[in-house]
């Protein structure tokens, strides 16, 4: 089911990344990473989802965005997700998740993680022994895919 004021959210995040596109001189979408921990990872995946990528040949071909970075989160949506996720072949995303988590199951990580790539992202997936946190070398790990992209 779609959380409610889902809708409501999505809206005020894309007024606020065009702001932050506008601050910033107009940068392309396709070079920002959205990001977030928990609840903020889910909102960072939903939006990446909703926005129109580059056109080819009539339809949807590319992400919009560089990436997208979901620690400690979870699907939502599934449906809604699992329809727009063609639209954004190749979509490249860094997961890192608990496997102590008590407040997001561990095993919502991994079906985030096969839902993102049987619709065609390009997961990079880093579970940790820790609950609902940064593992030992997620920021290492994180920041090398920053800088992949």
């Amino acid at each position: 089911e779609e959380p409610p004021g889902l809708q409501a959210c999505r809206v005020r995040m894309k007024t606020l990344l065009a702001e932050a596109r506008a601050l910033l001189g107009g940068v392309a979408l396709s070079r920002f990473v959205l990001g977030g921990f928990s609840q903020g990872a889910m909102t960072a995946m939903d939006l990446a989802l909703q926005l129109d990528g580059e056109e080819g040949g009539g339809a949807t071909t590319k992400p919009a965005v560089a990436g997208v970075t979901m620690l400690s989160g979870a699907p939502i949506v599934v449906d809604q997700w699992a329809e727009r996720l063609p639209n954004h072949k190749g979509l490249k995303v860094f997961m890192s998740h608990g496997r102590a988590d008590q407040v997001l199951p561990f095993v919502a990580s991994g079906w985030c993680r096969d839902l993102l790539q049987q619709g065609g992202a390009s997961v990079t997936y880093e579970p940790h022994g820790g609950g609902h946190e940064l593992g030992p070398s997620t920021f290492a790990s994180l920041v090398a895919f920053w800088s992949s992209l």
